[in-house]
């Protein structure tokens, strides 16, 4: 207990020292946030219509498997792979739909109690649909993707 209270004093005395050292910058920058590594699966149900993504990360790489099922709709499904930036994933969707192979691009945005997609204007380029400008993906009217169990 003792030696608890002397590290708390001197902590406590290190903090009253207001000098700044003109070596060190006055507020350090953020630390990065670190990236999660391995599996991790998300899901919305909603009535007849589901959506499953399964990620796996190494470092800021990403891959995986992306399903859209909507009722009355063509299935989609498809692999994914891309990068994480901040809490935003931008991926590109190679899938399957009607017969024909599409790649279009896809944007998630990681929150604490799940994922969810982004929207926004989108440009045909060199096969494949991309965003116009990823500054303008709208995450905020997507319904959220529950983290889920991979099985």
């Amino acid at each position: 207990m003792k030696k608890l209270f002397s590290i708390f004093a001197i902590a406590a005395i290190a903090a009253c020292n207001n000098t700044p050292n003109p070596e060190t910058p006055a507020t350090p920058p953020p630390a990065p946030k670190k990236s999660w590594q391995g599996e991790r699966c998300f899901a919305l149900f909603s009535g007849k219509d589901t959506t499953v993504l399964r990620l796996m990360m190494n470092d800021s790489n990403i891959n995986g498997n992306l399903l859209y099922n909507y009722f009355e709709k063509d299935r989609n499904m498809g692999v994914v792979e891309g990068k994480l930036t901040g809490d935003t994933i931008i991926m590109d969707y190679s899938f399957q739909s009607e017969g024909k192979t599409s790649v279009r691009e896809v944007a998630f945005l990681l929150k604490t109690n799940g994922i969810a997609e982004g929207h926004g204007e989108m440009k045909e380029q060199k096969g494949k649909f991309v965003f116009v400008n990823r500054s303008n993906i709208a995450f905020t009217d997507s319904p959220l993707l529950k983290r889920i169990d991979c099985r």
